[in-house]
């Protein structure tokens, strides 16, 4: 099992920190708190973390299989 990895999330209203085991993909959909995002970019940043941006999903079909949980 891969190491988690150290993410700083920009959520739509501001930056939350969370642990994640895998770095989701630019496109994914993924869901924190029942909130499903979609995934606009994934950057490395200092300290070997990563930073995601995402946006609230907003009139966008995606199979639900396909989604993943963050938290």
């Amino acid at each position: 099992m891969p190491a988690p990895h150290a993410l700083i999330v920009r959520l739509p209203s501001g930056t939350e920190y969370w642990y994640a085991e895998e770095v989701p993909e630019v496109g994914e959909i993924v869901s924190h708190f029942g909130t499903r995002y979609l995934v606009l970019s994934a950057e490395p940043s200092e300290n070997e973390r990563i930073v995601i941006t995402l946006a609230a999903e907003v009139d966008i079909t995606a199979d639900p299989v396909a989604s993943s949980p963050l938290a």
